[in-house]
């Protein structure tokens, strides 16, 4: 489990204490269980929801400023800390941050969830972290109000309302290390420092819809827009992707084999004939889509095997679904595939079928067949009408009666 710990602080600065982290990081309501499903270590969560930002602005309470802490209890070595709370200080970087400069260092980091933001990392000068946080503000855009006025609605107060300001997009990003082979400790299970990326969004308050807009409008964010939180969990899969361009090399090599195999068998084959490079063509494409299949099939059955089965979380799925390379793989599969089946549909289709009709020889023998089982009960017929003669013949003074005269 991913253990973090919130400190909070009123508007003021008055610190409130601290706050095991459980749903504090999320505006989207729903059940406890499954909001705080992203703490187990490799489970990717995602969480959209719409937010009411009449709520914000009139209802909710003042915001709470927020720092983010991991705890930490196993020192460098693997040993445990000394007793008491050891904890880790989560950077907090603002993906729309803007310089007085105009420029925004930090959004880059929006679109590259697999950077580490670690010592090696060039251009880790050029980022601007924050420590203090606030998922909404609906104080500090606010007027200041008119003694004057007497009468409070609802359209007023937010009048009064300059802006009201929300994390739009919150992700919380984890990478596991590197094991270093140099050390007695197994790092594969340990992780870097996460950061909290954040990206705030704010509307003027008079913009607020003060009717809830129909499913699907146009005006649909005006008044609820869409939230986000996020979190990612990460590998170094470097080596992954070394050894799987070494192995579709080797599958590129086995391929090209196969395919002069079966050309080699085919022109044996036809002997003095030519060969046709429509046949040749179609085996090639038939070699290549089922070679690209099984490996595919490969590449699947290891992240099953090594993710789905392990203990121990030590292996991470990428991030990019479906990966551009696997896609790639897949689609000149698909192509190469369905090229050989219309190619054998058209080959076959120019094959001259010859139907040949043998219903007169088979009537001649059905007829034979039947004459002969009539011959057999015509004989049969004749020999119990026979018999009966023989039976009822009774016999006279000159002598007996046979069937055949008398005797």
């Amino acid at each position: 489990m991913l253990n973090l710990t919130l400190t909070t602080y009123a508007l003021n600065g008055t610190y409130l204490g601290q706050q095991d982290v459980t749903t504090q990081l999320q505006l989207c309501p729903g059940d406890v269980r499954d909001l705080t499903r992203y703490q187990r270590i490799g489970s990717n969560y995602i969480l959209n929801c719409r937010l009411d930002l009449m709520s914000i602005a009139l209802s909710y309470p003042e915001p709470t400023f927020y720092e983010l802490w991991l705890s930490d209890p196993t020192a460098t070595d693997g040993s445990a800390r000394a007793s008491g709370p050891s904890l880790y200080p989560v950077p907090v970087i603002i993906s729309n941050y803007r310089k007085s400069d105009g420029t925004t260092p930090n959004k880059f980091l929006a679109d590259s969830p697999s950077l580490q933001l670690d010592t090696t990392y060039s251009g880790l000068g050029n980022i601007v972290p924050h420590r203090r946080f606030f998922l909404y503000d609906n104080i500090g855009g606010r007027k200041v109000p008119d003694p004057a006025k007497t009468s409070s609605t609802t359209q007023t107060q937010l009048q009064d309302m300059t802006v009201v300001r929300w994390a739009s997009y919150m992700e919380l990003r984890i990478q596991l290390r590197k094991d270093d082979p140099s050390t007695s400790i197994d790092e594969s299970q340990k992780i870097y420092p996460p950061y909290l990326l954040i990206r705030y969004q704010q509307q003027v308050g008079s913009t607020i819809s003060l009717s809830i807009p129909k499913l699907g409008a146009s005006d649909e964010s005006m008044r609820l827009p869409m939230v986000s939180f996020r979190a990612t969990y990460c590998m170094d899969l470097s080596n992954f992707w070394y050894i799987t361009m070494i192995l579709f090399i080797l599958l590129v090599i086995f391929m090209v084999i196969s395919c002069g195999f079966k050309a080699f068998v085919h022109k044996q084959s036809l002997g003095i004939y030519p060969m046709q490079s429509e046949i040749l063509f179609m085996d090639c494409c038939g070699t290549l889509a089922d070679f690209f299949f099984w490996g595919l099939i490969v590449m699947c059955g290891y992240w099953f095997i090594f993710f789905k089965l392990q203990g121990v979380v030590k292996v991470l799925l990428p991030l990019d679904n479906p990966n551009s390379a696997f896609a790639a793989v897949f689609s000149i599969c698909l192509v190469a595939k369905f090229a050989q089946v219309c190619m054998l549909i058209r080959h076959q289709s120019k094959v001259d079928i010859f139907f040949m009709d043998w219903e007169v020889i088979i009537s001649i023998w059905v007829c034979l067949g039947f004459s002969s089982l009539l011959y057999r009960n015509q004989r049969k017929e004749n020999f119990a009408k026979l018999r009966s003669c023989n039976l009822h013949q009774r016999p006279t003074k000159k002598g007996k009666m046979s069937v055949f005269g008398e005797q």
